[in-house]
């Protein structure tokens, strides 16, 4: 969705809406204006000829000599008044009687059991009103100009979060269909290339060709060759599922010696024929919070690669420190190095540093992507980074 699109569409229901607010204030507010203006009207027509009223009710004159007198004292007033039976007993020059009334004004002022005073103009409340009108056009283009700029500063505020977050998913959806195609067209790579060994040592066997005939031998080639592919299956499917969230973290309580003093075996022999020595410095009874399968998962990759990184005749430290509500597992290869460049490209599944090593050595280039992705799904910091005397990878353990 393009940002002016989101905007307009956005300006344009919040002008319709607040539009629709104006419109409906503006009509109730017009209503009490005409009740207010009529009955001020009312009253002011009321008090303009309650003189008469009061004259002829106090005068000894006649009720036509009263009213003239009261009309040349206000010429502007039209009006006539009626006796008891209805005939016309006083009605100014320019004044219509009901049988010829053609005006578009007609109130009884008053009216008893001797006369009736009924009115044929208003009063002079038409400036009045006139001036309230013009002030209420004034307020209304205000508040309309008002509504026009907050509903423009509104689409903007609502636009502008709205539209980066749609910006940073397609970036991650793009960055995503870029590691998915890497990954795919890694993994092919990475599987057709035994797959393609495996094809020509058989194919040797059958037709016995030179030293193939000896099958035995290259049959179990072709074994070992198809337990690596089995392997390297086994690490792209539990990646998938790691990435998936398919697998799920069940923290318990661990003691983080034991879970690594367990672990360290199935690696010694591979170190003590590189000539490397392990030392382990943990207290006893140091407990974390964490799933013992996804730990002990994450934690054999990290010895593997330490193990297979470390300098010949060099040495791994394993060691624990505090840190904020947490314990800190360190594991540094001394003497080790890696250029800060190619850092962050060792959790890219597939990904070797060294590109002259084969896949005789056992590297699938998988180790630490499973790494990342299983820290991550346990919600555990992480990081792999160079220190003063080798490479370090520390990760933050939850305490319990």
């Amino acid at each position: 969705m393009k940002k002016s699109g989101l905007f307009t569409k956005i300006f344009v229901y919040t002008m319709v809406l607040v539009l629709l607010l104006v419109s409906v204030t503006a009509a109730l507010f017009s209503q009490q204006f005409m009740r207010f203006y009529r009955t001020l009207q009312t009253r002011q027509i009321v008090a303009s000829y309650e003189p008469l009223v009061e004259r002829i009710q106090r005068s000894n004159k006649s009720i036509a000599e009263t009213a003239q007198v009261f009309y040349e004292n206000n010429e502007s007033f039209e009006f006539f008044i009626a006796g008891k039976d209805g005939e016309i007993l006083f009605k100014t020059p320019n004044a219509d009687t009901p049988e010829n009334f053609d005006g578009d004004f007609f109130y009884v002022v008053h009216q008893d059991s001797d006369f009736s005073i009924i009115a044929l103009t208003k009063t002079g409340l038409e400036s009045f009103n006139r001036d309230l009108i013009v002030r209420a056009v004034l307020v209304l283009a205000a508040m309309l100009a008002l509504s026009l700029a907050c509903a423009f500063v509104f689409a903007q505020k609502v636009t502008k979060p709205v539209v980066s977050k749609l910006e940073e998913e397609i970036r991650r959806e793009r960055e995503l269909e870029k590691t998915q195609r890497y990954f795919f067209s890694a993994a092919s790579h990475e599987l057709k290339t035994p797959i393609a060994a495996t094809s020509v040592l058989l194919e040797g066997m059958l037709a016995n060709v030179g030293d193939y005939k000896d099958h035995p031998k290259y049959l179990r080639e072709c074994l070992k060759m198809t337990d690596a592919q089995s392997e390297t299956i086994s690490a792209i499917l539990e990646l998938v599922s790691l990435s998936d969230g398919k697998i799920a973290s069940v923290p318990e309580k661990l003691d983080i010696r034991s879970t690594i003093a367990h672990l360290l075996p199935t690696y010694q022999t591979l170190a003590e024929a590189n000539g490397l020595r392990i030392a382990l410095d943990i207290p006893n009874e140091q407990i974390c919070l964490a799933d013992p399968k996804m730990l002990q998962r994450a934690l054999s990759n990290v010895i593997l690669n330490a193990v297979q990184n470390t300098p010949k005749g060099g040495e791994i430290r394993v060691w624990s420190e505090p840190a904020e509500r947490k314990t800190r597992l360190c594991v540094l290869n001394i003497g080790a190095r890696i250029d800060e460049a190619i850092l962050p490209k060792l959790f890219d599944p597939f990904y070797r540093a060294d590109k002259a090593r084969s896949r005789k050595d056992g590297r699938s280039g998988l180790g630490l992507a499973i790494v990342q992705k299983t820290l991550e799904a346990m919600n555990i910091a992480f990081a792999l980074e160079n220190a003063a005397d080798g490479v370090l990878f520390w990760m933050d353990l939850p305490q319990t």
